[in-house]
């Protein structure tokens, strides 16, 4: 049976080709000395030796993950291992933020601590990454709208989020300002076809009017540099 990445390991980068052949030698020559990590079902850690096992044609060892906090074992462990700036664990907070997590996670004395719908917030992966949310918000800019050579650059600490991000705003083409525009029109007519029903249903109005200001504060976070 072949295994699948979880989706928080799959947050960390992969080895470089090089490192994979490495990796894959040792093994060869000197077997798994390192358990990969299962939580359900899928790979938690260990994404790069279960690769070179199977191309060193070793048979995978594993253990299953009995802890409350898979997010943070993931980034403990890959923290033991690399030494990551912070533009790079801003990247790996951005593709943390808003994951899934399942539903068979549980305290060892039982209790439930996620539900299928729970997911790793932002301010979550912030946190467990030692990062500011704003800086998650732009690596999230950059993985939405950087080219993949950018995205590796960042992955790899080449280059900032904060570089990364500037040349994004720079290169704003007029199609995505224009999108705001659009968008800032429509949250205007919102608010005038909620003054027509104020008198129809009064007690819409406060909630009606959360959404609206939600929709102006988002516009504005992300407007583009003029």
């Amino acid at each position: 049976m072949t295994l699948e990445d979880h989706p928080i390991a799959a947050c960390w980068p992969m080895m470089s080709d090089a490192q994979m052949a490495e990796l894959t030698d040792s093994i060869k020559k000197n077997g798994q000395r390192l358990p990969i990590t299962i939580h359900e079902g899928k790979i938690l850690d260990g994404r790069n030796r279960y690769r070179a096992c199977l191309s060193a044609h070793a048979r995978p060892m594993t253990v299953q993950f009995d802890g409350t906090d898979p997010v943070q074992f993931a980034k403990d462990i890959n923290e033991n291992r690399r030494h990551e700036t912070p533009s790079q664990r801003a990247m790996i907070a951005a593709k943390l933020a808003n994951i899934k997590l399942g539903d068979n996670q549980h305290k060892k004395e039982g209790q439930p601590i996620g539900t299928p719908s729970t997911l790793v917030s932002r301010e979550k992966a912030a946190t467990v990454m030692q990062v500011g949310e704003a800086s998650v918000g732009r690596a999230k800019t950059i993985l939405a709208q950087a080219s993949l050579e950018v995205i590796k650059q960042v992955e790899q600490g080449e280059i900032s989020v904060n570089a990364a991000y500037e040349e994004i705003k720079e290169k704003a083409p007029a199609k995505t300002k224009s999108i705001f525009a659009h968008a800032e029109k429509h949250c205007e007519a919102a608010k005038r076809e909620l003054d027509k029903i104020k008198d129809m249903d009064p007690t819409l109005q406060p909630e009606l009017r959360k959404i609206i200001k939600y929709c102006q504060n988002r516009i504005e976070l992300n407007k583009p540099t003029k």
